[in-house]
This record gives C-alpha cells, structure tokens and sequence, in this order.
C-alpha cells in the first residue's frame, strides 16, 4: 500500500469507499438543486416580488386606464400600416412610464381576496403578452418586405392580438373596487381636460413669422432706453432746484 496516496484496492474499484460517499452526497446536492430550479420556473414571476405597494390603489389605476386610452389610437395605427407608430406607442405601455403590467400587479397585491388577486395577475399577464404581440416584428421574419398578402396577415394579427389585450385589460378592471375605479377614473379625466385646454390654448395662438424675434427680445425692444445725457441733466436740476429751496 502506498503511504498518502491511492492504495491498490482504488485502482481497482476506480473510487474509495470514503470518495463514493462524498461523489454521492454531492449528486444529491446537485439533483436535489436542480429540481428546486425547475420548481421555482414554474412559479411566475410576478409571485417572486415580494415588494410591497407603496400608493393607494386608485395611484397604481391612472397609468393603466390612460393605457386603455391608448388602444384606439394604436388599433388606427395598425390599421394604416403605421408601423414604427405602433411600436412606439406599445413600448412606451410596456416599458415606460405607465408600465402597464407593473401597475396591475401592484393593484392584484392590493386586493383583499386571494381569489381574486390571482384573477387579476393572470388578467395582467395576458394583457402584457397579448400587447407585446400586436409588435409583429417581434414573431416574424420582417426583414425580407412583406407581401400583400402577408402585411394582411401581419395586421390581422396584430388586430387580434390587441383586442385580446383589451378583453384582458376590461376584465381585470371589471375585478376591481368601484369606488377605487371611479377616483382613478376622475384623475384621468381631469388631466385629459388639463391637456386639451393647454393644447387649444397654444392652438389659438397667431402663428409668429419666421424670422420673429422671441417674445423677451420683442419685450427688451419696446422697453426705453434711458438716456445717459438725460439723466445727468435731470440730475443737474433737481440739485439746483434743492440748493435753490435751501435759500
């Protein structure tokens, strides 16, 4: 037998007794780690946040009833082949401000029934996907042009899927708490209003010519211009007129 090493018995049997029980606790290790990954991708993501709402509900229900709002622009979009409109307009749902599918999870972690809750974050998740398709390049091979045929195709498609996403999007509201709705529903309103008023007002404007200076360059120029000859003599007089007084 050699001292500090492999005896002959291991050349044999390829493993130490004492090696096999180490390899075989680690493929436990390993399988056992391996199917709490596979269990935990079965869970959706959405139930791994474990953040908190931070607003009331009506807070969390603005952004995704102006969302709602933007459906019939994007369903004429699609409709006239407006295509790098319609990407902009589902990006800026999807991933900016409003952040459509975030906003609808908050208000599913609000609701006081479980049941449903889990309504709400399966309407949410369907509402995001179905949204994220109406971008047809994002599932088909857009970079040879489309036929005729096919652009037909693409917008049937699209159309489709954004009805979908609204059908999602009703029902979860259809889920939650009136009065909750109708406060989120009178910000909007309100802001809508805010909006148009501004808009009307720059629309009512005349339009300036070209070449116009700005407003504060027009202003500066009606403004007069002290003269310096002026005010001496000014001074002049009044020191007179004082001196003359003191007499």
């Amino acid at each position: 037998m050699a001292k500090d090493g492999v005896s002959e018995s291991s050349y044999q049997t390829g493993v130490s007794e004492e090696d096999k029980g180490k390899v075989t606790k680690r493929l436990l290790l390993g399988v056992g780690g391996a199917i709490l990954a596979g269990l935990l991708a079965l869970i959706p993501t959405d139930k791994l946040d474990l953040s908190s709402p931070t607003q009331p509900t009506f807070a969390y229900l603005v952004p995704i009833l102006e969302s709602k709002q933007e459906y019939a622009r994007i369903e004429d979009l699609v409709t006239y082949a407006e295509w790098p409109a319609v990407q902009s307009k589902v990006k800026a749902i999807l991933e900016g401000k409003q952040n459509l599918k975030t906003a609808m999870l908050q208000v599913a972690k609000l609701e006081a029934d479980p049941k449903a809750a889990e309504k709400m974050r399966e309407h949410a998740r369907d509402a995001a996907d179905y949204l994220s398709q109406v971008d047809y390049d994002a599932y088909f091979d857009t970079l040879i042009p489309p036929s005729g045929k096919q652009s037909i195709e693409f917008t049937d498609f699209s159309l489709k899927s954004l009805a979908a996403s609204k059908k999602s999007l009703e029902s979860f509201l259809a889920l939650v708490d009136s009065e909750q709705l109708e406060a989120a529903q009178s910000q909007v309103s309100a802001r809508s209003a805010f909006l148009q008023q501004t808009y009307e007002q720059v629309q009512a404007q005349p339009e300036r010519p070209e070449d116009a200076p700005p407003p504060l360059a027009e202003a500066e120029a009606d403004t007069p211009v002290p003269d310096p000859a002026g005010q001496a003599n000014l001074q002049v007089q009044v020191q007179v007129q004082g001196e003359g007084g003191s007499l």
